[in-house]
């Protein structure tokens, strides 16, 4: 698949070969390195922390950011309903921002989009 040819699926359609990719990059069990840059980054967030220049969120603040990501995520099950695929008969759709996927079955998101 080339570039050109993605320009010319739908959204429908390029939204599921995300998710396709996603999901088998999942199955793959890859060893990728990471890169040399990661290594660049971590050492500079050690260096601010030990020099006490490091700024925290507290356990709240990222509790109440989870949570917002969460509910995002599921809108946007609800938004997009049905284009995403089926696994064990419930949409799924992977998180964008954390490590979970969102499930849901038919019945829960075809009612509600009469609410769009």
């Amino acid at each position: 698949m080339n570039t050109v040819e993605i320009t010319k699926m739908s959204l429908v359609e390029k939204l599921q070969a995300m998710d396709a990719i996603w999901d088998s990059l999942i199955h793959d069990n890859l060893d990728i390195k990471s890169p040399e840059w990661h290594g660049d980054i971590l050492s500079a967030r050690k260096k601010k922390i030990e020099e006490g220049k490091a700024e925290f969120c507290s356990i709240e603040e990222l509790g109440n950011y989870y949570w917002d990501s969460l509910l995002s995520d599921i809108e946007s099950l609800v938004i997009f309903a049905g284009i995403h695929p089926k696994k064990f008969g419930y949409y799924r759709m992977l998180s964008k921002r954390f490590p979970y996927a969102v499930i849901m079955t038919p019945a829960v998101i075809l009612p509600r989009l009469s609410l769009y």
